[in-house]
């Protein structure tokens, strides 16, 4: 590292690009090719920046490359720079970029999502609310279960749950949905968390926000310890999200964000494209636009912003595609539009043209997606893609099987508590069913003891039961790892705890517990999760991961060789080379249902401009209907988005 802040740049041209060298450079005087605007965003000396960065623009490379920049060039302290983002997985990419380039001295960068970062906060301060530091995370189904309680004590249909769950969350993330019932759900909702010792998700930064503007000594500490604050999808955050950025940055540190409010989708749920509208034009900001488009075809690129064009509150941004064509993107139209008379009409075209890109252009499945808007969509795209014997994968929201075995880890991790041993004990397969258990506590004179209690006096009394043998097995694992816990790595438990389930199943079954699948499933999340860190986790902190990671319904895994199906929402931050989209029509795609003023029709535009540059190659927009009607009694959408851009089009 240099020890001052003197430094020399270098820029040139090469091969048409833009090129930085470092001189006396840590990096090896590496050439970085960067673009112009890139370069500038990378070296800049501003405290406050904005880099407005449109689609495909390269925003994870300029934000690797200034932290990279900060330490080997500037001699930043590694541990004095918190990098902010919304995803694992892009904290983990550009965590790895960051490994690639600086080796284990990015282990010290805080490279972390917004609710990693308000979840160590209360980890470090929970006694500050009356928690202890083992408080655990109350997963999806746990929060349903509560809620269900609630309703039953006030006579609240009980089908409102999902809704009300919604509402609870819209309202931890600072929007106004309250009504007298929801607000008195919400008062018993948080009450019965905090009985439990539990925080959700959404609490990270809830919670966060109240202890930070109450504790100056708290805040100050994060402001002694980051100087530079880099914030990621600056157009995703909320109220509450840049109140928490606001108080661990303080007024000394450096700001540096990314983002494009053509890019914002989630103001159904807090976000507020306003926020970085806001910032770039605060006092003192350096403002640098990335407006080379390096994803998507000339055609995609320029469609595409024919249509954002049409949202009358933006930032102005000139996009162009430096794209480089592939092999496999001859064919003369990039962008296809097609429409038919039903949707199962639809669904068969979508498919022979599938069928026709695997034949013709060695196009893969699994590069190819289809983006709908609301999964009503699926159910004619699926039936048909079966009767065809096309691969697909349509990703769901979570995962009953991974719930279970978490309870399982967080008995090892508090074998004190009573809350998850349980079910700990019925995993991978029930033993001791509810009548059984009810039984032996009755017979026993057992009542009033907690989970906990019942299942050590089980294990060390001589009573005879169904599966005696097998319940004891199982309590003497889960106790030893507990004991073990500090000396064991969470990669080392869960293949302790998968030998034994293996070995367990062997000796009974001839058809494999699926539930033993999971587990695997879940090693191979560990290992990876310490290849990416370069350190063994203990089993707090994968647990902490690992949970987050579940919870997080915008990052589905891709596999290979299917047909990727979601919703538009799931593909945000992807990329596909084949991207089909239907439905494309006022009543789906503008979906009039969640369109009842100006400022919610240009969200949902912003969500169409964002489905299509996914796409790489090709671009396939399909309707089912008269793609150019618009019902009369609609007086916010004048228009169909196809009419918008139907210059464009070629026919499919």
């Amino acid at each position: 590292m240099t020890n001052s802040g003197i430094y020399a740049i270098i820029l040139y041209i090469e091969k048409d690009q833009w090129c930085i060298k470092m001189q006396n450079s840590s990096m090896d005087n590496a050439l970085r090719l960067l673009t112009e605007k890139q370069c500038k965003a990378v070296v800049t000396e501003s405290k406050k920046t904005a880099v407005v960065a449109g689609p495909g623009s390269g925003k994870t490379r300029v934000l690797t490359e200034r932290i990279c920049y900060l330490i080997s060039e500037k001699g930043v302290n590694p541990s004095q720079i918190l990098a902010l983002t919304f995803t694992n997985k892009a904290a983990n990419e550009m965590r790895k970029r960051v490994l690639d380039r600086l080796g284990a001295e990015c282990n010290f960068v805080g490279i972390k999502t917004f609710h990693k970062l308000g979840l160590e906060l209360l980890r470090n301060y929970c006694e500050l609310i009356n928690y202890e530091s083992e408080f655990e995370i109350a997963d999806p189904s746990t929060k349903n279960n509560i809620i269900r309680e609630i309703l039953n004590d006030e006579n609240i249909p009980k089908n409102r749950i999902v809704e009300l769950a919604q509402k609870i969350s819209y309202i931890k993330n600072g929007l106004d949905v309250s009504d007298r019932e929801t607000s008195e759900v919400f008062e018993k909702y948080n009450q019965e968390l905090e009985r439990k010792g539990m925080f959700d998700l959404d609490d990270f930064i809830w919670r966060s926000v109240p202890l930070l503007k109450e504790r100056p000594l708290i805040q100050q500490q994060y402001h002694d310890k980051f100087k530079y604050i880099l914030v990621d999808e600056y157009q995703d955050i909320n109220f509450l999200q840049k109140e928490f950025i606001d108080l661990i940055c303080g007024n000394e540190a450096e700001i540096f964000v990314v983002g494009d409010d053509d890019q914002c989708i989630y103001e159904w749920r807090g976000s507020s494209p306003s926020l970085l509208r806001e910032f770039v034009k605060g006092e003192d900001v350096e403002v640098i636009r990335l407006e080379d488009n390096f994803r998507s075809e000339k055609e995609i690129v320029e469609l595409s912003d024919v249509l954002i064009k049409n949202n009358f509150q933006r930032i102005i941004k000139a996009v162009t595609s430096k794209k480089k064509n592939s092999d496999k993107a001859l064919m003369k139209d990039k962008i296809k539009y097609g429409n038919y008379p039903s949707d199962a009409e639809e669904a068969r075209a979508i498919t022979n043209a599938i069928i026709k890109l695997n034949k013709e252009n060695a196009y893969d499945f699994g590069d190819i997606a289809i983006l709908v808007r609301t999964n009503k969509q699926v159910a004619a795209i699926t039936e048909i893609f079966e009767k065809n014997k096309i691969p697909y994968i349509e990703y769901t929201q979570g995962d009953n099987g991974f719930i279970e075995f978490i309870k399982v880890i967080l008995t090892v991790n508090n074998f004190r508590s009573s809350k998850n041993i349980y079910s700990a004990i019925n995993f991978p397969n029930r033993i001791i069913g509810n009548i059984a258990y009810k039984k032996l506590v009755d017979e026993n004179g057992w009542k009033g003891s907690n989970n906990s209690d019942v299942f050590r006096k089980l294990y060390l009394s001589d009573i005879d039961f169904k599966n005696r043998n097998l319940f004891k097995a199982r309590y003497e694992l889960l106790k030893s790892l507990s004991e073990e816990k500090s000396d064991l790595s969470s990669v080392e438990i869960i293949k302790k705890l998968l030998d034994y389930y293996t070995f367990e199943d062997a000796k009974k079954s001839t058809e494999r517990n699926k539930h033993i699948e999971q587990v695997e499933q879940i090693l191979a999340i560990a290992e990876k999760y310490e290849e990416d860190f370069q350190a063994t986790a203990n089993i707090q902190e994968f647990i902490d991961f690992l949970q987050l990671t579940l919870q997080n319904e915008d990052e589905p895994s891709l596999s290979n060789g299917k047909v990727n199906i979601m919703t538009c929402h799931k593909a945000k931050g992807l990329e596909f080379p084949v991207v089909f989209i239907p439905g494309v029509q006022v009543g789906v795609f503008p979906n009039d249902f969640f369109v009842h003023n100006k400022a919610d029709l240009e969200q949902e535009r912003r969500l169409f401009y964002v489905t299509m540059t996914r796409a790489i190659d090709f671009l396939f927009i399909t309707s089912y209907d008269n793609p150019l009607y618009v019902a009369p009694t609609n007086s916010v959408i004048k228009r169909s988005f196809i009419s918008e851009i139907s210059k464009g089009l070629s026919k499919m």
